[in-house]
């Protein structure tokens, strides 16, 4: 579900521990940080960057924390 949107970044929000994933475009890539865990989020936010990519490169970030 979309929590928070600008006209360069969109936040998800996870229903699994209210956890966020952000794409942020600008003019020449688009930036998913942290995409989340659930497969029907990940299609949102898939079909979310299919909408915007229009020939930008896509960088995608994964964070990991070790405990």
């Amino acid at each position: 579900m979309i929590q928070y949107k600008t006209e360069q970044m969109t936040v998800f929000e996870s229903a699994l521990f209210q956890t966020t994933s952000a794409v942020i475009e600008t003019k020449d890539c688009v930036i998913v940080v942290d995409p989340t865990w659930l497969p029907h989020e990940i299609n949102e936010i898939k079909q979310h960057v299919q909408e915007i990519l229009n020939h930008r490169n896509l960088y995608v970030f994964f964070y990991s924390r070790r405990f």
